[in-house]
């Protein structure tokens, strides 16, 4: 089985399919450097309790507990006025924790764990490894297999593999070859960015009633979303101790080019979200990075195949950058391939 993109998707899957099928021998080709940077600037730094279970089930348990946050839930905030006073704002979240366990994620961090694991567990993993071509097999071909010729160090690699499946990412390396993309019409963009210090909303009020309301833990592990009139800014907390901040848009509303660039997502903040900006402003030289990505959204005609190939994560479908339930989708999609690929190795008619 051959695992084209060695991300958050392709190295849970292998890990799955490894566990699913011992025997059965797994490549996966990324094309970044591993180790990645600790800290890596990757949308997707946060899971609710689907995906949460599914990498607890993975056998994560002692990583996510010990170089992760444990996560104290979703929590919103909705416009109230100017919003100037959080303490006034309508405010759905936890009031102490839940038994159902969700975590905050350095993704880097994580994803060097999953290179670790799926090695020792006999996965063939070959970073800094591009895919130059695919050629799938045939059904009426009688030895079933496809034929894939990477690169690496300057050296080209041709393998055989009886199932492929992408999980490139944003490439969508076998979706664009085979031509599944499909329109949709959720017009969204999204600008993100780092700041190396700590950003607690617990600390945007000391309103006693407020205050109050969190009878057990701190709003700080929460993932908030300010939401207003087309828009939801989040803050995740890291393990690395930097503070995630993204901007969500609804493009109609909020033009892409009103906030592309850090100086103009700032002065959006000022205008929508003034306390976070205030933040913000505190820490200008401390800001790690910045991203943007327009019109984040995207599906697929077909992500799975009787004819041994499949889509998952982001190669595939997917939403936007609420990727609380995205990881679910990894955790979902993944489950279905693994088992699609096992019943297909021991012989059933799938």
């Amino acid at each position: 089985m051959a695992i084209l993109g060695g991300g958050l998707a392709g190295l849970t899957l292998a890990l799955q399919l490894k566990k699913a099928r011992p025997t059965s021998r797994i490549l996966v080709a990324e094309k970044q450097n591993h180790p990645v940077p600790e800290a890596a600037h990757k949308v997707g730094e946060s899971t609710v309790e689907i995906a949460a279970k599914y990498l607890l089930d993975l056998g994560l348990k002692e990583h996510l507990n010990t170089d992760q946050l444990r996560k104290f839930g979703l929590r919103f905030f909705f416009q109230t006025e100017d919003n100037q006073d959080i303490a006034r704002r309508v405010e759905i979240g936890l009031t102490k924790p839940t038994f159902l366990p969700s975590f905050q994620l350095d993704r880097g961090r994580l994803e060097n764990k999953l290179g670790e694991i799926v090695q020792e567990q006999g996965v063939t993993f070959l970073d800094e490894c591009k895919v130059d071509h695919i050629d799938l097999h045939q059904e009426f071909e009688q030895d079933g297999l496809h034929q894939l010729r990477l690169h690496q160090d300057g050296q080209e690699l041709n393998i055989q593999a009886r199932w492929v499946v992408d999980a490139t990412g944003r490439s969508s390396v076998l979706k664009r070859q085979l031509g599944l993309a499909k329109k949709v019409d959720h017009n969204v963009n999204a600008v993100w960015f780092r700041v190396a210090h700590r950003i607690a909303v617990d600390e945007w009020s000391d309103d006693p009633a407020w205050q109050a309301r969190v009878v057990d833990g701190s709003r700080y592990l929460s993932t908030i979303h300010l939401c207003g009139d087309g828009y939801w800014v989040w803050l995740i907390p890291l393990a690395s101790g930097s503070t995630s901040i993204g901007i969500v848009t609804d493009a109609t509303i909020h033009p892409f080019d009103s906030l592309n660039n850090f100086e103009r997502a700032l002065a959006w903040l000022h205008r929508h979200e003034p306390q976070c900006a205030a933040q913000v402003d505190r820490y200008l030289d401390d800001i790690q990075d910045f991203r943007v990505m327009k019109n984040f959204s995207y599906s697929a005609r077909q992500v799975f195949s009787s004819s041994n190939w499949c889509l998952t994560g982001e190669a595939g479908v997917f939403l936007d950058p609420l990727y609380s339930p995205g990881s679910d989708f990894i955790a979902m999609s993944n489950t279905l391939i693994t088992d699609l690929i096992r019943r297909s190795l021991d012989g059933e008619d799938v």
